[in-house]
C-alpha cells in the first residue's frame, strides 16, 4: 500500500505510456474517453499489431489531435512481450507505464499515484492501480474494487497481473526486458515479476488509484500461447516464486481471475 502522507506531493517526472493494440478499436476509443492526463508531461507510444482499418484510421486521427502520440505499425501480431519491449526501446522517459487498451481510467490521479509509490520506496520496481471488473459503471468503486491475480492463495502483493503497471527504467536496467520466449500472450508478466522478486526488489499495488479492466477482451481471441505454462515451469521449476506450484492440480496452468 502507498505509504506517503496525504499532503505529501512530488514533482512529476515525464512518463512514457506504452499500449499495444490488436483490433477491437472500440476498447481503444473507450480508453481515450477516460484518459485526461494532459497536465502531465508524457509521450504515448501505441504499438498497432495488425491491419485493422478502423484502428489505423482512429490512431491517425489521434495523432493529428495529440502530437505526443507515436504509433508503431507492425504487419502482424508480434505478441505481448515483444510489443512491450518494442515500446520500451522507443521510450524516452525514465518512468514507463504499460497498459492494455481494454482498460478505462476511473481516478484522475492514477499516473501521479503510481509514480509516487515508486518514488516513496526505491525498492518497489513495479506498481499497479487497484482494478475492478464490473460492467455496470455504477459499481466501479474503490469500495468494491478487486484485484486481478491468479487464484493460488493469499500472497499479498507478490503477484499482480499486468493489465496496467508502471516501472522506473532502472527495473529494466536491472533485470532486462520481457522474455519473448512467451508466445503471444500470458505469463510474460508473471515471469517478469518473478525476476523482480528474485533480485530482492518488490511489487506493490497503488490502492488509491483505480481502473476498470474488461478481462481478456482481446487475448481470448488470440490463437497461441498454449505452451507458455510449460515454458514458465521450465524457467522456474522449484523456485519459491513458481506460480504453478502454488496452484491446485485442478487449475494448474489455467488463468483464473477473482
Amino acid at each position: 500500500m502507498t505509504r506517503h502522507k496525504p499532503n505529501e506531493t512530488f514533482v512529476m517526472d515525464p512518463i512514457s505510456i506504452i499500449m499495444p493494440v490488436l483490433g477491437k478499436c472500440h476498447y481503444t476509443k473507450d480508453f481515450f474517453k477516460t484518459f485526461t492526463e494532459s497536465e502531465i508531461e508524457y509521450e504515448f507510444i501505441i504499438i498497432n499489431n495488425g491491419k485493422d482499418e478502423e484502428t489505423k484510421n482512429f490512431l491517425e486521427e489521434m495523432q493529428k489531435s495529440n502530437k505526443r502520440i507515436v504509433v508503431i505499425e507492425n504487419e502482424k501480431n508480434i505478441g505481448v512481450a515483444s510489443s512491450w519491449n518494442q515500446g520500451i526501446r522507443a521510450a524516452k522517459h525514465n518512468f514507463l507505464c504499460i497498459i492494455n487498451n481494454d482498460i478505462e481510467i476511473l481516478s484522475g490521479n492514477w499516473l501521479r499515484e503510481m509514480q509516487t509509490t515508486l518514488k516513496v520506496n526505491e525498492n518497489v520496481f513495479y506498481t499497479t492501480p487497484a482494478t475492478c471488473y464490473h460492467k455496470d459503471p455504477k459499481k466501479r468503486t474503490f469500495k468494491i474494487s478487486h484485484y486481478e491475480q491468479l487464484r493460488y492463495g493469499t500472497m499479498g502483493d507478490d503477484y499482480i497481473v499486468g493489465c496496467c503497471f508502471m516501472c522506473p527504467r532502472k527495473t529494466f536496467d536491472t533485470i532486462g526486458l520481457f522474455d519473448e520466449g512467451f508466445e503471444v500472450k500470458y505469463y510474460e508478466d508473471l515471469d517478469f515479476i518473478n525476476r523482480i522478486l528474485e533480485c530482492g526488489k518488490q511489487v506493490q499495488m497503488t490502492r488509491n488509484s483505480l481502473i476498470y479492466h474488461a478481462v481478456g477482451a482481446t487475448s481470448r481471441y488470440v490463437v497461441g500461447g498454449d505452451d507458455n505454462p510449460n515454458y514458465y515451469e521450465k524457467k522456474w521449476g522449484n523456485s519459491p516464486h513458481n506460480i504453478l506450484k502454488m496452484q491446485g492440480p485442478k487449475i494448474k496452468g489455467i488463468k483464473h481471475f477473482y
